[in-house]
């Protein structure tokens, strides 16, 4: 074939040319080159352009301008499959003329792409034209141009398609490198973007800490400037900062420690991040992050960096608390102690404490010591949970948790009863300790702090002689027994004389049951037929006892002050030998 062109094939080809480099948009041009393919060769009626994909080693139909397109889409060829996968193995123009040819190696599809074939077109062509894509000897795809009406194609027609086929492929070839070229200077552009932007966050970090905001601003500060959600949360899992949506407040708590995580909310798909702050050794806690897009490296870098600045605010945070603690604390000891060192109002306004309004002291006692240092940080936190509301003060020593709280106008101290009963459970799976806990009355001043001191420690020392474990009682609800607890011992002991001394010398002398018989008489509510039941005695032996008591007392049992001396007396009795 003489491989020069007419001058009407020059003219085509020019044509072709200027239409194909008009463009460096790759699909402008795929389409460009069928248009003038079908137009500038006369014997032809339509074609397919595919190009190779290095990835599934397949030609991929990429346009074409008569078949059904919505399934000719479909079609991968493996190189050396049909007419294409020949001429992509050849690397040169093949033209397959009449159509008992054009359909011997359409056979040679498989039975998928076959199908697709056989769906897509109206009948087989009678003449096919494939020519190749080369650059520098590599095939980029393959033009396939079919001829549906049985005319011959002349050695002029396959030299002006090679011609067309290799301007095509110089200028695929071009529009792939300036694709390249742009979409590398698109990513440097995004890189250096993403690094500037790093770089200002980085540096409008450091200045928020040295403005000295709060990790609340940081936090807040990193949500706006990388458009996401995150949170602080303490070793334990509990938030020091918590999510600024409330949607994720869950979510966030439950995956806080897992680096990598991906969830769905409300039908979004978000992505989770979470940097440790602090090191793996001695961990302080963890930010944890939801995006609604992957995180990239710039992302990462940051928020590693952000975490740096919110563990040592962390830190600073803590340092604070403590020694804002350990003020209280001493502060809330010369309370309980009654001995004041500084001036009151004084310390009381260090502390954000008022001095005026209702004060009450409540003391748990433990079974055994606990581990300050591990344990009163988490003593704190749940003191925060269940007092919520109240502004209050905790001292931690050894087997004493003392709280002190104050109550507003609104606030009614038989609520304080109910959280300590509610918070008992949860502080003696905390300490691993039995507890007990005494409440003292209401008090008005920061001054009488020391009376609802004492009056715990009376209510503890009450708990503590009956052996009960696990409970709370406040100092009110002692009944007669808070006369016993404040009465000088002496006169205990000479008002038991009075009242019940012959009764316990005859009992000791005579080995009766006379003291017995009366307090299970008390106990009954002095119903004679539960209280001889209790004894196991008979009704006419429980009123010859009682006789005996009214006798040896000389008190009278149907007397109201008479049994009311008795019983505070036996009451008093029952303690002292306790």
């Amino acid at each position: 074939m003489n491989e020069s062109l007419s001058k009407r094939q020059l003219e085509s080809l020019l044509y072709a040319s200027n239409v194909m480099n008009s463009s460096l948009d790759i699909n402008m041009i795929i389409e460009s080159l069928l248009q003038v393919c079908v137009s500038q060769v006369e014997a032809i009626d339509g074609g397919v352009l595919f190009l190779f994909d290095e990835e599934r080693q397949r030609l991929i139909a990429k346009k074409t301008t008569v078949l059904d397109k919505t399934i000719i889409d479909k079609v991968a060829l493996k190189p050396g499959e049909s007419m294409t996968g020949q001429c992509f193995i050849r690397k040169e123009i093949v033209l397959y003329q009449g159509r008992d040819s054009v359909t011997s190696l359409t056979n040679t599809l498989s039975p998928e792409n076959k199908n697709y074939l056989l769906l897509s077109v109206p009948t087989m062509p009678y003449s096919t034209i494939c020519a190749p894509l080369l650059v520098k000897g590599q095939c980029l795809g393959v033009i396939t141009l079919d001829a549906f009406k049985p005319v011959e194609i002349s050695d002029e027609d396959l030299k002006l398609v090679k011609a067309i086929s290799q301007q095509a492929a110089l200028t695929l070839e071009n529009a792939r490198l300036y694709q390249k070229q742009e979409q590398a200077m698109t990513d440097v552009k995004r890189v250096n973007y993403a690094l500037q932007r790093s770089s200002t966050i980085h540096r409008e970090l450091t200045e928020l800490v040295l403005n000295g905001k709060s990790l609340e601003e940081i936090t807040s500060y990193i949500d706006h400037k990388l458009s996401i959600v995150c949170a602080v949360l303490n070793e334990e899992g509990d938030y020091s900062v918590p999510p600024s949506s409330p949607d994720f407040h869950s979510i966030l708590k439950m995956h806080y420690d897992d680096s990598r995580q991906q969830i769905k909310l409300q039908e979004t798909e978000y992505y989770l991040a979470s940097f440790r702050l602090g090191s793996r050794q001695e961990s302080i806690g963890w930010l944890t992050c939801a995006k609604n897009e992957p995180f990239d490296a710039i992302d990462s870098n940051t928020l590693e960096h952000a975490s740096s600045i919110l563990a040592m605010e962390l830190i600073k945070r803590r340092a604070i608390e403590d020694a804002q603690l350990q003020m209280r604390g001493e502060f809330a000891e010369q309370l309980f102690s009654g001995v004041l060192k500084e001036d009151l109002p004084l310390l009381a306004k260090r502390l954000y404490l008022p001095v005026e309004g209702n004060f009450v002291v409540a003391i748990a006692r433990f079974d055994a010591p606990v581990e300050k240092v591990v344990i009163y940080p988490k003593v704190i936190q749940q003191a925060a949970r269940h007092l919520q509301g109240y502004t209050h003060f905790t001292s931690l020593e050894s087997r004493e948790l003392k709280v002190l709280i104050h109550l507003t106008s609104e606030q009614d101290a038989r609520d304080i009863r109910t959280i300590w009963r509610s918070w008992l459970g949860e502080l003696k799976i905390l300490t691993d300790r039995s507890v007990a806990v005494g409440i003292g009355k209401v008090h008005a001043h920061l001054r009488r702090v020391y009376h609802s001191t004492q009056e715990a420690y009376q209510t503890l020392r009450y708990i503590e002689k009956r052996e009960l474990q696990d409970i709370c009682i406040s100092f009110e609800e002692l009944g007669i027994h808070r006369l016993l607890l404040q009465a000088p011992k002496n006169e205990l002991e000479g008002y038991i004389e009075e009242t019940l001394g012959p009764l316990l010398r005859y009992d000791r002398d005579k080995n009766g049951e006379l003291v017995t018989t009366l307090r299970v008489y008390f106990q009954s509510n002095q119903q004679m037929k539960v209280t001889s039941e209790v004894l196991h005695i008979h009704a006419n032996t429980l009123i010859y006892r009682l006789k005996r008591v009214e006798e040896i007392t000389g008190r009278t049992l149907t007397k109201v002050e008479d049994l009311l001396a008795l019983h505070t007396a036996l009451e008093f009795f029952e303690d002292a030998i306790r």
